[in-house]
This record gives C-alpha cells, sequence and structure tokens, in this order.
C-alpha cells in the first residue's frame, strides 16, 4: 500500500478509538437519567450495564472470525451500522425491554469496531510498535475526556438522555464516510503452524492470570466510569455538571497518563510499574470516598494511575505468548470482559441492596484482588528483564 494510504488507516484507527471513548463514557453520566426515567433500581442498572457487557463480549468472542470473512473495512462498517442501530432504538425506545435490547446492539457495534481498529494495527503500525500502541489507548483516553463533559454540558442545557445519545450520531456519520471512502487491506489469517489448542490455552495457569488480572482492573476502570457521576450526586450531593466534569477529569488525567506512561514502564520495569501504579490508584480512591467532600478530586487524579495498568499488562501477555498469540488475546479478552461484565453486576446489585455509597467502594476491591493476582503472576513469567 502507499504511504498516503498506510497513514488514512492510522487516522481510521485513532479515529476508531476517539469514537469508542466518547460512546462509551457518556454512560456514567446518564445513568441517573435513564434510572428516572424509565423507574428503575440500582439492581435494573446493574442488569443494563451487564448486557451492554455482554454485547461487546460476544463482539469480541467472534470477531477473529469475523474479520477474517469479511475484511477490516466490512467489519468496521457492520460496527458504526449496529451502533447506529442500538442509538436509534434507545432513541425511540419507551419500554425497558426495548432499551436493553437496543443496548446490546450498540455495545455489539462497540466491540465490532474495537476489532476491526485493533486487527488492523499489526499492518499500520510496522515500525514502533510499543509507541503507536500506547497512542492507540491515548486517543481512546481522549475520546473518554470529551464525553463526559460533552454529556454534562448537555444535560445542563436540559438536553434528555435521548437527545445526548442521538447527537453523537453526527461524528459516527463522518467517521462512516470517512471509512467508506478509504482503501483497506486484507489481512490474512493466522498461519496454520502457528495455532494453538483452545483446551490448551485455556488450562494455561498464565493465560487465566492475564485473564483476571485484566477483568478486575477493568471492572475497577469501568466501575468508576459508570458510577462515579451518580456517587457523587447520591453520597455527596454534587450537581450533575459537577460531577460528570469530576469524571472527564479522571479520564483528562487517565490520557495524559497513557501519553507519557510508556516512558515511565521502561524506566520502572513493567512489573514495578504495574504494582505500584495500582497500589497508588486504590490509596487515591480509598481516600477520596472516605475523606471530606472536598477530596473527592483525588478519586478523579487516580485517573493518571490506572492510565498504564491496560497497555503495560496487554505488552507483558505479548511479550510471554509469541505464539499462538491470537487464540490467547481471544481467549483473555474473552474471560476479562466477562469479569468486569459480572464486577459490574454486583456493583448495581450491591448499591440496591446497600446504597450506592457501599457498591462504589467495590472499585477498591477490585483494586486489591488486582494487586494480589499480579504478584502471582510475577512468579510465573519467564521473559528476561520482567522486573
Amino acid at each position: 500500500m502507499k504511504k498516503y494510504q498506510i497513514n488514512i488507516l492510522i487516522a481510521i484507527t485513532f479515529f476508531s478509538m476517539i469514537l469508542l471513548g466518547i460512546l462509551e463514557s457518556i454512560r456514567g453520566v446518564l445513568i441517573p437519567s435513564i434510572q428516572n426515567f424509565y423507574h428503575i433500581d440500582y439492581k435494573e442498572i446493574g442488569i443494563f450495564l451487564f448486557i451492554a457487557s455482554l454485547g461487546y463480549v460476544i463482539a469480541n468472542f467472534f470477531g477473529g472470525n469475523t474479520a477474517d470473512s469479511l475484511g477490516q473495512k466490512r467489519l468496521l462498517l457492520l460496527g458504526v451500522l449496529l451502533i447506529t442501530l442500538g442509538t436509534l432504538g434507545m432513541a425511540v425506545s419507551r419500554s425497558y425491554i426495548f432499551f436493553i435490547v437496543s443496548v446490546a446492539i450498540l455495545n455489539y457495534g462497540f466491540g465490532s469496531i474495537s476489532i476491526g481498529a485493533n486487527t488492523l494495527t499489526p499492518v499500520v503500525f510496522k515500525n514502533n510498535q510499543g509507541m503507536m500502541m500506547n497512542l492507540l489507548h491515548f486517543f481512546y483516553g481522549l475520546g473518554a475526556t470529551i464525553g463526559p463533559r460533552y454529556a454534562g454540558v448537555a444535560l445542563d442545557y436540559k438536553w434528555s438522555w435521548q437527545e445526548i445519545y442521538s447527537a453523537t450520531l453526527i461524528i459516527i456519520v463522518i467517521y462512516t464516510i470517512f471509512v467508506l471512502t478509504s482503501t483497506f487491506p486484507r489481512i490474512e489469517g493466522v498461519r496454520s503452524e502457528e495455532k494453538v489448542p483452545l483446551m490448551e490455552v485455556l488450562r494455561n495457569k498464565k493465560v487465566l492470570l492475564f485473564s483476571f488480572v485484566l477483568g478486575f482492573y477493568v471492572a475497577a476502570e469501568l466501575g468508576v466510569a459508570n458510577w462515579l457521576t451518580t456517587y457523587l450526586q447520591i453520597s455527596k450531593n454534587i450537581d450533575s455538571l459537577k460531577s460528570a466534569t469530576y469524571l472527564s477529569l479522571f479520564f483528562g488525567v487517565f490520557t495524559f497518563g497513557r501519553l507519557i506512561g510508556g516512558f515511565i514502564v521502561e524506566k520502572l520495569g513493567y512489573f514495578r510499574s504495574i504494582i505500584a501504579f495500582l497500589i497508588i490508584a486504590l490509596l487515591l480512591f480509598i481516600i477520596g470516598t472516605t475523606a471530606s467532600k472536598q477530596l473527592v478530586i483525588l478519586i478523579s487524579l487516580s485517573g493518571f494511575f490506572f492510565s498504564i495498568i491496560y497497555p503495560t499488562t496487554f505488552a507483558l501477555l505479548l511479550k510471554e505468548f509469541d505464539k499462538g498469540a491470537s487464540t490467547v488475546i481471544g481467549v483473555v479478552i474473552t474471560i476479562s470482559s466477562a469479569t468486569n461484565m459480572i464486577g459490574n453486576a454486583v456493583i448495581g446489585q450491591i448499591n440496591d441492596m446497600f446504597g450506592v455509597n457501599v457498591g462504589f467502594r467495590l472499585v477498591a476491591l477490585f483494586l486489591l484482588i488486582t494487586v494480589a493476582l499480579v504478584l502471582i503472576l510475577k512468579k510465573d513469567i519467564t521473559f528476561e528483564n520482567q522486573i
């Protein structure tokens, strides 16, 4: 492919992550509005988040084969079609059941775009892959910083949650035109000699450890993304715009952390960085949720220390499994997504039973479990210079 075509594909890959960041991050800001609209409790909000994650898990489970059969361009277009259908379904829904179905369709679309963008990376990021992967996650964080601020301002202007979702169709249309007018390569599937039997992967202790490290970490990250604004409004009596600003600040420092995190990791080492950042994030979160109202900003600032965990752990995974990487990644993403899905459903259940002040603090438990699992994983990693 010509250089300008590669550059266009790089731009599409980054645009994909910005789009996902915006669309996924506005959900947490809109949970109170959705709850009031359908007159539902926290348990049913937990079901909503469970179904959202389930759609994403299913898309990731089938995504590799779908990418091979359809190609990246059609997979991305399938993703935007599903996002459009899901968004329109949510906008017109007056039934909670129809709303849940629309959420599942929307998040299957998210998963399709995520798989499409990630399977493009081996082609478009031929050089400096580590730095480019950090940039990829940076652009997701950029979108996740914009999303809550947009939703908070729109709520302040008395927009309904349906109008806020519907307005995102503008950026989806722009993205669709960008994809339609671009040339995509045909990416070959994994060579047969590189394939590893699925059951062999599932029996591998390190695969399971990586899966649960990422699963509990993502449960903590999305626990903040999904529930921070609700927690601040209910437990701290902070208005919707200011609580959305706190969430936007969380993703702002999170994004900055991903921008410079690669340099920190190279200096400190993979495991030292992961463990140190997890512990600091845990301490800031605990202080922010237990101290006075003025210190809730520490929850937002903990986003910097959340930032490097996912990409650095994923880098460890790729270093450890050079054979059968596609199968391993598929299993890890599926199990970790299922773990996150269950984790956030549990938060919703605890919120309903004991109040959001208790349920939100499960994020600290998830971080603590992640620290313990990383320490166990550290003993089993074999590649050199792991520290």
